[in-house]
């Protein structure tokens, strides 16, 4: 996760890695090899995020120019690993900007995309690619205020706002919109392809 500094033209990196607590109370650093999509929190400043996977997506050589060398991050093969893998490892992260640190709001998520915030910051939906879904997440005032890690029962619990037999194929990203007049957003999840016939 990086900030752009507009005066300066720089990127800040803000983290690369996040706390994981088990079942034990252990603490764990783990690295974020799949990051997806961002929503900041309007209430709270917190940033929350998608990691797809725990399995990265491969830097490829793309071709040459000026004599330099050209990578790419290839995420559509990174998108096939996890699928063949049948390994549902995607993240729901909270990145707090006063603590500067990273923690595990849910996880089991089968390819976690897009995610958008709502303005009350009271829930967040999140793209489940793989899994076939779209996922609301509640969010507490606590959750938007804690920055400490939170162990596995105390995860946020999904819930399935669509699901496969409701839509014609794979979800990609969400945004949630007001049109002014409404007190509850209207939320948009693009299809990305019909399903495939072997997943």
């Amino acid at each position: 996760l990086t900030r752009f500094d507009m005066k300066r033209k720089s990127l800040e990196l803000l983290t690369s890695q996040y706390q994981e607590m088990d079942v034990n109370g252990t603490v764990s650093w783990k690295q974020i090899r799949y990051a997806n999509s961002v929503a900041i929190g309007p209430k709270s400043g917190k940033i929350y995020l998608t990691t797809s996977s725990e399995i990265a997506p491969d830097r490829v050589v793309q071709k040459k120019k000026n004599e330099m060398l050209e990578y790419i991050w290839d995420t559509l093969h990174g998108s096939k690993m996890v699928l063949a893998s049948g390994k549902p490892t995607g993240y729901l992260l909270q990145y707090d900007p006063v603590s500067k640190t990273t923690r595990v709001l849910a996880d089991g998520i089968f390819f976690a995309n897009g995610i958008s915030m709502q303005k009350d910051e009271e829930f967040i939906i999140v793209s489940e690619s793989l899994g076939t879904n779209v996922l609301k997440f509640d969010l507490t005032p606590d959750i938007r205020k804690g920055h400490e890690p939170l162990s596995p029962t105390e995860y946020i619990q999904r819930k399935a706002l669509l699901s496969g037999k409701d839509l014609p194929g794979y979800t990609d990203n969400a945004d949630c919109v007001y049109d002014g007049q409404q007190s509850t957003p209207i939320c948009y999840v693009a299809i990305i392809s019909e399903f495939d016939g072997p997943h």
